[in-house]
């Protein structure tokens, strides 16, 4: 991993855009690349918020870890740092070439499954050292045309006890109950679990579940009692998941 010098005439165009960083695809010597470049706001349709620099601090300190880690495969590791007037202000990956998981919402249920499966054992390995996603969203994790998982946004990861750079309202919730970060990670893969199952967004999920319950199709004693759980977490949580390959479905 290098650190360089931001040259915005090497910018080509854009790929995306989010509410804190914008990625663009970049010509580095013979090769694009895909740059995240983080804006000094937190952008959102009604407010505008200042990212402190202890903010980036964490993210390059972060960076300079999972690039050196055994546990993210190539495509998901950064490459290189970038500065701009002396301060850290972007990175480099390879260009994405995975659907993302949005894209599976109307895919089978034994197809979800599968996903489900593989994302839970990627999550299982890195929660056990010391990496811990904090935000599952179908935008963050990717399918590759060989059926893996990619994981995306990893510069929110908390890694090595450098806290999540912004951490997810299921994440806020959770805290506000426990304070033990390993069990994170299984509480809102639940909730991601099963808003992917019924193709809504978990920022959407929790308020559906609070006004109505459980849709009709997961309107069982069973389910409403893994509700439940995860309703009355605390700091001794038991990993339980609403996937199982050998139960075909939900379970507890």
């Amino acid at each position: 991993m290098q650190k360089r010098e931001l040259d915005r005439k090497k910018i080509v165009n854009i790929l995306g855009e989010g509410s804190e960083s914008i990625v663009y695809a970049y010509k580095e010597g013979e090769i694009y690349v895909a740059l995240k470049e983080f804006k000094k706001e937190f952008v959102t349709p009604t407010k505008k918020e200042p990212i402190s620099k202890e903010v980036f601090k964490n993210k390059e300190r972060k960076l300079l870890l999972l690039n050196q880690s055994d546990f993210l495969e190539d495509d998901e590791k950064p490459i290189d740092l970038y500065y701009e007037n002396g301060e850290f202000v972007a990175y480099s990956m390879k260009i994405d070439l995975t659907k993302n998981f949005e894209y599976h919402y109307t895919s089978s249920k034994k197809i979800k499954l599968e996903l489900l499966n593989l994302l839970r054992d990627r999550k299982e390995i890195l929660n056990k050292n010391g990496i811990y996603l904090g935000d599952f969203n179908a935008e963050n994790f990717g399918v590759r045309k060989n059926g893996t998982i990619k994981l995306k946004d990893i510069d929110n990861f908390s890694i090595q006890g450098l806290p999540f750079d912004r951490p997810t309202n299921l994440v806020k919730e959770y805290m506000k109950k426990c304070n033990n970060i390993k069990n994170i990670d299984n509480y809102s893969f639940n909730y991601f679990s099963l808003g992917f199952f019924m193709a809504v967004e978990p920022r959407g999920l929790e308020k559906i579940l609070k006004e109505k319950g459980l849709p009709k199709k997961f309107d069982t004693e069973e389910n409403r009692q893994l509700l439940e759980d995860l309703e009355n977490i605390n700091d001794d949580y038991e990993p339980r998941y609403f996937i199982d390959s050998q139960k075909k479905g939900l379970f507890r």
